[in-house]
């Protein structure tokens, strides 16, 4: 358990939709953030020439 807050670090992935109401959300997977590493799938996908299954999302800068 913890938060979501600048200064952390979490290992966490961004969908679009809610899980809790359609498990199919999963699949679109729009950010990954590993480590204090953010990685968009959408990029990943086109680069090893996979359909991607949504289009990258740019969250705006967090700023403390």
């Amino acid at each position: 358990m913890g938060s979501i807050t600048p200064g952390k670090l979490a290992d966490l992935i961004l969908v679009e939709g809610d899980p809790l109401n359609d498990i199919s959300a999963i699949r679109k997977i729009n950010l990954v953030m590993k480590e204090g590493a953010v990685y968009y799938p959408a990029e990943i996908h086109a680069a090893t020439g996979i359909k991607p299954f949504a289009a990258p999302l740019r969250p705006a800068a967090v700023k403390p």
